[in-house]
């Protein structure tokens, strides 16, 4: 399987459970890229559209730029009635973009996933001059929360390993940037789930078992076991951060 297709059985419960960006990060990342009211921002490998919604909302033209059929008929079925909104079904490396007609481009959770030299090529040709690029994730902020997790994730509970993030190579920033004088901004807040909000968002990772595989219960029990031990009540309280690394591409 090509990393395209890595979340087309998980697109519904991503959409629903994945943690939501900071209203105050993408607030700052929108005032240091400069972006005015005509620019074009360019949200590449915006699966189900949870960053694109702060974009759009914000009234401003986003191209949401995703290759997976699952994940961007959700984002259509959301955002299609906006005049501002624009899906397109390509990939990091061949966007479909007009050249130098992008002020912003925005990334979230995604560029792992990327060919790097390809992308970098292209972010470089549909760029304006001095464009920017944004970079943004959502961590889990409590180192022990997240070994519990790292420990579950095994492939005697259906963890896929060998297609994972850790399985990647690792990300260049500076090399994406051509540089290293972009800014890494962070953000923190906290987020409550129920276990069904808990064990959905473990389940909308790429190398978590569907429902279907033998392992599933399995991976589902451990998680419910994390949940226990660190929920209060029927709720757990998880202290999270909103990361942005920003800066123009050149």
């Amino acid at each position: 399987m090509d990393n395209t297709n890595r979340f087309t059985t998980k697109a519904a419960v991503y959409a629903q459970h994945r943690w939501d960006f900071a209203p105050e990060a993408i607030d700052v990342m929108l005032e240091v890229s400069r972006v005015q009211a005509a620019d074009w921002v360019a949200d590449v490998g915006a699966g189900t559209g949870i960053l694109t919604r702060h974009l759009v909302q914000r009234g401003l033209l986003t191209y949401a730029v995703e290759p997976n059929a699952a994940m961007r008929r959700i984002a259509e079925a959301d955002f299609g009635g906006y005049p501002n909104f624009v899906s397109v079904a390509a990939r990091s490396d061949a966007t479909a973009l007009d050249s130098h007609s992008i002020q912003l481009i925005t990334v979230a959770r995604a560029l792992h996933w990327f060919p790097a030299d390809a992308t970098r090529t292209e972010f470089l040709r549909i760029l304006k001059p001095a464009g920017w690029m944004a970079v943004l994730g959502v961590k889990c902020a409590s180192d022990v929360m997240n070994t519990a997790i790292d420990e579950i994730r095994t492939v005697e509970n259906g963890w896929d390993a060998d297609h994972s993030r850790q399985a990647l190579p690792p990300v260049s920033l500076p090399a994406y940037y051509g540089h290293g004088e972009f800014q890494d901004l962070r953000f923190p807040g906290e987020v409550s789930e129920t276990w069904e909000q808990f064990c959905g968002r473990m389940l909308s990772f790429s190398p978590a078992p569907d429902p279907d595989n033998p392992r599933y219960p399995r991976y589902v029990d451990a998680a419910h076991t994390i949940f226990r031990h660190f929920a209060e009540g029927d709720t757990i309280y998880t202290p999270i951060a909103t990361e942005v690394s920003i800066g123009q591409m050149r």
